[in-house]
């Protein structure tokens, strides 16, 4: 009498299982649905990067690499005010390479061009709402390379 009481769970856990499995296949997450990590999220967990300044008389400092004291500058990267934009960056100031292959090895770099107008993350133009605040914006980033370059 104990066997088709047995033999019935067992087909109950498996009928389960596969109802179970349907379900995930069906509407579980997939490529579609989910949600790409943001840039800004991508550069605030970047473990180094590489700040470059291509001002000519910052030339002979060269490209510096930064990996203990990364959040001073990711995390101000990632809390930019910025709204994408189609202005024209104008003239590169600083290259920042955020998980930089000569640091970080196969990670995805993330490269921040900071120009005279606007900031470029990955080829993506952002921009301040004002000029005046994207100067103040510029100029934290020149505070952020005289300390790192010292």
């Amino acid at each position: 009498m104990k066997k088709p009481i047995v033999k019935r769970i067992l087909i109950a856990f498996f009928l389960v299982v596969l109802l179970t499995v349907w379900l995930f296949a069906a509407f579980g997450p997939n490529k579609e649905t989910m949600v790409d990590e943001d840039v800004f999220e991508k550069i605030y967990k970047s473990p180094c990067a590489k700040f470059e300044s291509l001002r000519e008389k910052d030339k002979a400092v060269g490209p510096i690499i930064i990996d203990s004291s990364i959040r001073t500058l990711s995390g101000f990267v990632s809390t930019l005010p910025l709204k994408e934009c189609n202005d024209d960056i104008g003239d590169v100031v600083y290259r920042i390479t955020f998980n930089c292959k000569e640091k970080c090895g196969d990670m995805d770099e993330i490269v921040v061009l900071v120009g005279k107008n606007a900031v470029s993350i990955n080829g993506v133009v952002y921009g301040a709402e004002t000029k005046l605040a994207y100067k103040e914006i510029k100029d934290i980033f020149d505070s952020k390379w005289d300390c790192f370059s010292k």
